[in-house]
């Protein structure tokens, strides 16, 4: 939540820093996240300054530069040290993003929960939004040298550690959510079989067949109940979705912008003990 010339000028430096270090030109960040990956996981080992996290999620070292109510606006910043590098502006656009999460989140008042991945002890504080790969944590690990401001932003992209989260069944019957994000759902624990009757699972990333493992999983843990899911999938990408995507029933497949349209359009289902129905006109995938 820093100033922009602030950050830029901690980028530029990070950048500089490891300049040399590739001369990959496509998907560029993701193969660099790949890189550093496992260091960072190992560097989380060793021990560093810890910061708690209060109630509402909102840690007070943030407090002001989120009260400045400041969205960047660098349409006229001098950017006379940028980098002639592809890092860069995928850099920068990931922070934007976040930051413009992070201030809509603090405007409103809505709390937030802090998470570190985990598929091996998934833990969180709410009944109605679960976590199935991630821990959700009262302290975290302020970033030392290591943890360089490029490095976070290059996970941050490459999404190996995407959030899982599980809306379950309601108390009176009605199907759960599963909202898979960019994740290939390895390692996540997946609710139980009869938990997936009737559900809606969200296509992993935007449809993406770099995620065909997602829907492996999904089958697995499903069983007998597989057929009665409902997939939705959002996009603005005509090369997507996938061929696994494809291959589930048509009329269980909800898109927010299909290839054969040029206008997105939102996804309007009800729900019932006996499944999802769909609303407003909402009609089923023609990708």
């Amino acid at each position: 939540m820093r100033p922009f010339k602030e950050f830029y000028d901690i980028l530029v430096n990070d950048i500089n820093s490891i300049k040399n270090e590739s001369n990959i030109e496509q998907n560029i960040f993701e193969k660099y996240a790949d890189e550093i990956s496992i260091e960072i996981s190992k560097d989380t080992i060793e021990s560093a300054e810890s910061m708690s996290i209060p109630e509402d999620g909102w840690p007070e070292r943030y407090i002001d530069n989120l009260k400045k109510d400041e969205s960047w606006d660098y349409s006229f910043h001098n950017f006379f040290k940028t980098p002639e590098h592809g890092f860069f502006w995928p850099a920068i656009d990931a922070a934007e993003r976040i930051q413009k999460i992070a201030l809509s989140a603090f405007r409103r008042g809505i709390p937030v929960r802090w998470f570190q991945y985990d598929t091996n002890n998934p833990f969180n504080t709410s009944t109605q939004l679960i976590s199935i790969n991630a821990r959700q944590i009262s302290k975290t690990t302020l970033r030392n040298k290591k943890f360089s401001l490029l490095r976070l932003l290059a996970l941050t992209i490459s999404n190996k550690e995407s959030l899982v989260f599980w809306s379950p069944q309601t108390t009176d019957g009605h199907p759960g959510i599963l909202f898979t994000a960019d994740s290939d759902l390895k390692y996540a624990k997946l609710p139980k079989v009869d938990e997936f009757h009737s559900a809606i699972v969200t296509a992993p990333h935007h449809g993406s067949e770099a995620n065909a493992n997602a829907y492996a999983e999904v089958k697995k843990a499903a069983n007998t109940h597989y057929p009665s899911i409902t997939w939705i999938r959002s996009d603005g990408d005509f090369q997507r979705p996938g061929k696994s995507y494809l291959d589930q029933n048509i009329t269980k497949r909800f898109c927010t912008l299909c290839r054969s349209s040029e206008t997105p359009k939102a996804v309007f289902l009800s729900s019932s003990k006996s499944g999802w129905n769909s609303l407003n006109g909402t009609v089923s995938c023609s990708c």
